[in-house]
């Protein structure tokens, strides 16, 4: 089976959210999510894209990894799915337990969301707040 990596991994790897299809695997660089579902996998990654091409440019952003710094991209993902749970009808605030279903629940309707729901998903990826370390990294001798 070919190995489907989450575009929601480390939202999963860090407790923050969960997903009926998330397999975690260890590699070299760590703990990463494996997607066990292939048709929640296009569409995880199809919204995951559509969060990164709306919302960093709303955020004062341009969608490149190279010029985006890594906690932008992991509040726009936090914050967006957060959006997006709101947009499906559900209280703002809950963790969200499956991602696989709200991918499914949401996928069609991402394509179709007006400037303001952007707005309002990009609202809550400014007030998205990311856990701090718990411990400093070590320093380099």
């Amino acid at each position: 089976m070919q190995d489907l990596h989450c575009p929601f991994s480390q939202t999963i790897t860090t407790g923050l959210c969960g997903c009926r299809h998330a397999l975690e695997v260890t590699r070299r660089g760590g703990a990463e999510t494996a997607c066990q579902h292939q048709p929640t996998f296009l569409q995880c990654e199809s919204i995951a894209e559509s969060l990164k091409q709306h919302l960093l440019p709303i955020l004062g952003f341009e969608n490149d990894l190279l010029k985006v710094p890594h906690s932008m991209l992991q509040k726009t993902m936090i914050g967006g799915l957060g959006g997006l749970d709101r947009l499906a009808g559900n209280a703002a605030g809950r963790k969200i337990t499956d991602i696989g279903a709200l991918a499914e629940q949401m996928a069609a309707r991402v394509s179709t969301l007006s400037a303001d729901e952007w707005q309002q998903l990009a609202q809550q990826v400014r007030d998205t707040k990311l856990r701090k370390r718990r411990q400093p990294k070590p320093a380099l001798r």
